[in-house]
């Protein structure tokens, strides 16, 4: 018979603690993992130093430091460790403050069972500690609450969140700019945001292609997308319509 695997849950408020204990515990009444239960940030770094914890799903906001700052804390002294964060106050800056810390996964409240359990299996049965930064980006751009994009470096379309999805219809796979741009050529935009001595995001106003065709004002952030080594790999691409030109 198979070990269950240990997760700690860090939650603060009692019931959703021994809500997704059971979660965890239970699964579809297979006692799928070994789970030990933690209020704070601080009791929480106290078992992992005392346990081998292969999983830890934490809320954001606890007593003490946060979760973004625990996950930072245990992938810093852990890094076996594999650390979700979980939220009713998701937003794309915190899905990337997690991501740097080093969060293989963001879960936004309320998240049905099947989700928290999927997540956490996903997490628990991954080959290593390494997060996959795509995904995590991948949830970033679906956080976004602007039309959002995250291209690579040849300026194909990896994911789009549901806004951009709405307007502009299934695009992952084909060229930003064939959607995006009036002329159908890469954007200065881009080309600016990528380039290797301007590593940094940019923000301006130009022309762009609208749903339907025509042209429209809008305002366009790019963000460089960085790997592990601190090479651009590709951008993350939010518009937002100007009413004001």
């Amino acid at each position: 018979m198979t070990t269950p695997k240990k997760v700690l849950l860090v939650e603060d408020e009692l019931v959703l603690r021994n809500l997704y204990c059971k979660i965890l515990a239970d699964g579809e009444g297979k006692g799928v993992f070994d789970v030990r239960t933690a209020d704070s940030a601080e009791s929480a770094m106290m078992m992992v130093e005392r346990d081998n914890f292969e999983v830890v799903l934490t809320d954001y906001r606890l007593p003490g430091k946060d979760g973004v700052s625990l996950i930072r804390d245990i992938r810093r002294d852990h890094p076996s460790i594999r650390c979700l964060l979980i939220s009713g106050f998701m937003d794309p800056g915190l899905v990337r403050a997690a991501i740097d810390a080093g969060a293989c996964d963001t879960l936004k409240k309320p998240c049905s069972c099947k989700e928290i359990l999927e997540a956490v299996k996903k997490a628990a049965e991954s080959d290593s500690a390494l997060f996959d930064r795509e995904a995590n980006m991948s949830a970033m751009v679906e956080a976004s609450v602007l039309s959002s994009i995250l291209i690579d470096t040849k300026c194909d379309i990896k994911c789009a969140n549901k806004a951009f999805r709405e307007e502009y219809g299934e695009c992952v796979g084909r060229k930003c700019y064939e959607i995006l741009s009036v002329s159908r050529n890469i954007c200065p935009n881009c080309q600016a945001a990528a380039a290797v001595d301007a590593k940094r995001p940019k923000t301006v106003v130009r022309t762009a292609r609208a749903p339907r065709g025509n042209a429209c004002r809008v305002e366009e952030r790019v963000e460089p997308w960085f790997d592990r080594n601190g090479e651009v790999q590709g951008l993350f691409v939010s518009i937002m319509p100007r009413q004001d030109v």
